[in-house]
């Protein structure tokens, strides 16, 4: 199973169980990711986490419906379509995070530690800044606030709820599966 190397902030106990909430700037929810890491809820609608006795892991989406899969490596995973196509895929470096839409891994989007937090980047301009706020994380898009994050979620992960090109469920399964990865 895939672990990821916690570059700063260690979780504690304490914080490893609660549901992560993710509160958009108006300060309406955006979704619910279960403690569990059973799956997430976005409004109404729930996306439940599967993994059979073989170990691959299945999202079915609000209709349960398969939408995606999950292949697990030593250093990372791949979300994939439900035909196969690699959607998004992401490996764990040295530095922090590596996220690409293509298993070649151009164009991919990192994170790195900075001193005011975990920032999203792609080459070297940073598009996304995470940073703690009391008990709460802050998702910047430059100076602007994207969402807010309560719960147990290291600030590594919550970066690639600020994907651009990734679809808002796709994003969820990415930060769900990195949850599901320190819960191991």
């Amino acid at each position: 199973m895939f672990r990821v190397l916690l570059t700063g902030l260690l979780l504690t106990s304490s914080l490893c169980c609660a549901d992560v909430e993710i509160i958009g700037n108006d300060g309406k929810p955006l979704a619910w990711v279960a403690s569990d890491y059973s799956g997430f809820t976005v409004g109404n609608k729930k996306y439940l986490r599967k993994v059979s006795k073989s170990g691959k892991t299945k999202y079915l989406n609000a209709s349960g419906y398969l939408m995606a899969k999950v292949n697990d490596s030593d250093k990372g995973f791949k979300l994939k379509s439900i035909s196969g196509e690699t959607l998004w895929k992401l490996k764990s470096k040295d530095y922090g995070l590596k996220i690409a839409d293509n298993n070649e891994m151009d164009k991919a989007y990192k994170v790195k530690h900075k001193s005011a937090g975990y920032a999203l980047m792609r080459g070297d301009k940073k598009l996304a800044l995470v940073k703690s706020s009391g008990s709460d994380f802050k998702v910047l898009l430059g100076e602007q606030l994207l969402m807010t994050v309560r719960g147990g979620a290291s600030p590594e992960y919550l970066t690639v709820l600020a994907i651009p090109e990734a679809k808002w469920e796709y994003r969820l399964i990415l930060f769900t599966e990195l949850l599901n990865s320190q819960a191991l």
